[in-house]
C-alpha cells in the first residue's frame, strides 16, 4: 500500500473504475478501483485541485478490515457497486462485509452475491431511496419498461420513500396484464392531473396500485368511505377509518370544550341515523 500525487487528466483506464469517490483515486496496479465524481470522470478537478491524491493497493489488502474502515470514508456508499467489485476481483468478502457493520457468516456473504445481482436501475433506486435488498429484489423482477415508467413518474411528481416502497410491493404481485392496466392507469391519473391546482396526491397512486392487488378490500373500502361521508358533520366528530381495514375496530374521536359540546355530541352518537352507519362501517372492519 502506498500513496501518490497525480494530475487529474492523467488516468488513463480510469472510465473502467467500478467505484465512485470523494477527491481520492484507488488503484491496484495499473487498474483503477475509484476515481473522484462520476465514475470515469472528475467534476472539474484540475480548476480546483492540481493534483489528486492516489493509493495504490495490493490485491491481499482488499481482504484486511482497516483497509475497507479507511476507504469506506472516501467511498460513495454504492452496495450494489461494492459487491460488484468483489465478484469481479474475487477476494474474500468478510473484511468488506465488517467494514460496513455486517457479521460475516454464510448468510450475509449470500446476501451480499445478490446486491451484485441487482442492475443498472434497481442500483439507480438504491442510490436514490437506499431501500434494503429485499425490496430491490421484487423491483429487480420487474420489465424494464415498466420500471423506466414508474420511476420517471415517482420523480416528476416527488413519490415519498413511503409510497414508492409499497407502491413495489404491491404492484409486483399483479400478473403481467394486470400490471400494464395498473401502469397505465397510474400515468393518465398523473397527466390528468396537471391542469389542477394544488399537491399532487400521491398517495391516491398508491391507493390504485393497492386496489388492484386486493380488489375485494378495495371494494369495501369504498363502501365504508361512502358510510362515512354519510354520516353527520361535525368538526368536532370523526369516525376515524383504519388502513386498508384491517384494525377491527373504529376510533371514534370528540372534540369537546364545553359540557354543551359533550351533550350534543352524545346526541350525534343516540341518533338512530349515525348509529346505523356506525354499525355498518364497524361490520366492514371486522
Amino acid at each position: 500500500m502506498q500513496w501518490s500525487l497525480i494530475s487529474p487528466d492523467s488516468l488513463p483506464g480510469a472510465q473502467h473504475a467500478l467505484l465512485q469517490s470523494y477527491g481520492l483515486a484507488v488503484r491496484l496496479a495499473d487498474r483503477w478501483i475509484a476515481v473522484p465524481g462520476p465514475t470515469g470522470q472528475q467534476e472539474d478537478a484540475g480548476s480546483s485541485c492540481p493534483e489528486i491524491p492516489t493509493l495504490e493497493l495490493m490485491l491481499p489488502d482488499l481482504e484486511e478490515k482497516q483497509t475497507w474502515s479507511f476507504l469506506l470514508r472516501f467511498l460513495k456508499k454504492n452496495l450494489p457497486a461494492l459487491a460488484r467489485f468483489n465478484l469481479e476481483y474475487n477476494f474474500a468478502p468478510d473484511a468488506l462485509l465488517e467494514a460496513l457493520g455486517w457479521k460475516a457468516h454464510y448468510r450475509s456473504r449470500e446476501e451480499w452475491k445478490q446486491w451484485a445481482d441487482l442492475d443498472e436501475l434497481s442500483e439507480e433506486l438504491y442510490l436514490s431511496h437506499e431501500f434494503p435488498l429485499n425490496v430491490l429484489r421484487l423491483w429487480n423482477r420487474l420489465q424494464t419498461e415498466e420500471r423506466t415508467a414508474w420511476y420517471e413518474l415517482w420523480e416528476a411528481r416527488s413519490f415519498k420513500k413511503n409510497l414508492i416502497r409499497e407502491i413495489i410491493l404491491y404492484f409486483h404481485d399483479l400478473d403481467s396484464n394486470r400490471r400494464q392496466d395498473c401502469l397505465s392507469e397510474a400515468i393518465q391519473f398523473s397527466e390528468n392531473w396537471k391542469a389542477r391546482s394544488g399537491s399532487f396526491p400521491a398517495e391516491s397512486v398508491r391507493d390504485l396500485v393497492y386496489g388492484y392487488r386486493y380488489p375485494e378490500i378495495h371494494s369495501m373500502q369504498e363502501e365504508v368511505f361512502r358510510l362515512q361521508k354519510s354520516l353527520p358533520s361535525d368538526r368536532r366528530f370523526k369516525v376515524l377509518i383504519p388502513e386498508h381495514l384491517e384494525a377491527g375496530s373504529l376510533d371514534i374521536q370528540l372534540k369537546v370544550g364545553s359540557v354543551d359540546d359533550l351533550d350534543e355530541l352524545l346526541a350525534i352518537l343516540q341518533d338512530s341515523g349515525a348509529r346505523q352507519r356506525i354499525q355498518e362501517i364497524l361490520s366492514l372492519v371486522q
